[in-house]
């Protein structure tokens, strides 16, 4: 997830203020769909894209709304309001502000955005990326660094994503706006990766929320050991990794009662993405010739695990640096 681990979302709430401004002439902000059903008392199952039939508009929205509340959505789902024959969405995706194609990624095994757009505004002196995510086609001619204006066309709606299917009535935009909160990006980058790498396979293995992992014995010392040898391999390849491992520890150890995102597909029986953190780790190790010893033995029990239960997502072809900063 490009980004996703250098900013705070200005949603939700705040999200509401700035569409509010379409009202305004002078404020940049627009809706990216046509879909403006937000705007209609009542109609918020119009706008939003829930997780299935039977949840509230509310899991389609901002904030800790997933899950009983366990799992933090970063975005709005916005839904679809046109289709083809064959019930696929058409609807025309738009830039929410003027500003420049940061980044887009046309593979959508790579991410469970699926194929998505990320465009850079500067609004009052302020950084902010917006996010368009599960398309199904990306204008052919969009270029990296290429300037666009709000409302101008970037992509067609779609449901792609290599976490889930979205089904044909559940077809949306992902959409987020996030501001940007360190310069250092890499450094945050390989923070947020190396927590995934450690958290996710021994919550997985173990079935425990971060509180259960807490009190257990000898797990916090097995995942400090597994921060120090991935920091090694960041060290080796030149890149600051910010915090010891024993702070960024007790900082992610602050929500106890949080299951990590491998163990609820794990528990939904939904594919995982493992072979990007596995991938990773093999190549950086041989490139810079760092043993793993901890990473790989656990790594490779989880692997096991996800085959045993049929739920290893298809392997893409990626790069080391798409799938460590895409």
């Amino acid at each position: 997830m490009i980004f996703s681990v250098v900013r705070r979302s200005i949603l939700f709430a705040a999200v509401l203020l700035i569409f509010r401004a379409n009202l305004f002439a002078q404020e940049p902000f627009q809706f990216p769909t046509a879909n403006h059903s937000l705007y209609e008392i009542g109609n918020e199952l119009k706008f939003f894209a829930p997780t299935a039939p039977d949840k509230p508009w509310t899991s389609g929205s901002f904030g800790c709304v997933r899950d009983n509340g366990t799992r933090m959505h970063e975005g709005l789902d916005i839904r679809h309001l046109q289709t083809d024959r064959r019930g696929e969405p058409t609807d025309p995706v738009m830039a929410t502000a003027d500003g420049t194609v940061a980044y887009f990624s046309k593979k959508p095994g790579l991410s469970n955005y699926g194929n998505y757009v990320v465009i850079r505004h500067v609004v009052e002196g302020l950084e902010i990326y917006s996010l368009y995510a599960h398309l199904s086609v990306i204008r052919p001619d969009l270029k990296i660094g290429a300037a666009v204006k709000a409302g101008e066309v970037i992509a067609t709606m779609g449901r792609t994503s290599n976490a889930e299917v979205i089904t044909k009535d559940r077809a949306h935009v992902h959409f987020e706006l996030n501001v940007l909160v360190n310069d250092n990006i890499r450094a945050a980058i390989w923070v947020k990766f190396v927590n995934s790498l450690c958290w996710n396979p021994v919550a997985m293995l173990t079935q425990g929320t971060l509180g259960a992992i807490r009190d257990a014995a000898n797990l916090v010392p097995t995942l400090r050991t597994m921060m120090r040898e991935a920091d090694a391999l960041a060290a080796a390849m030149g890149l600051d990794v910010g915090p010891d491992p024993d702070k960024r520890i007790a900082l992610t150890l602050s929500a106890p009662h949080h299951k990590m995102s491998m163990l609820q597909d794990l528990e939904r029986g939904r594919p995982m993405e493992i072979d990007p953190l596995v991938s990773v780790v093999q190549e950086m190790g041989r490139l810079t010739q760092t043993p793993t010893p901890a990473l790989d033995a656990v790594l490779a029990l989880v692997v096991q695990r996800a085959k045993m239960a049929g739920l290893c997502a298809p392997e893409a072809p990626h790069t080391l640096n798409e799938a460590v900063f895409a």
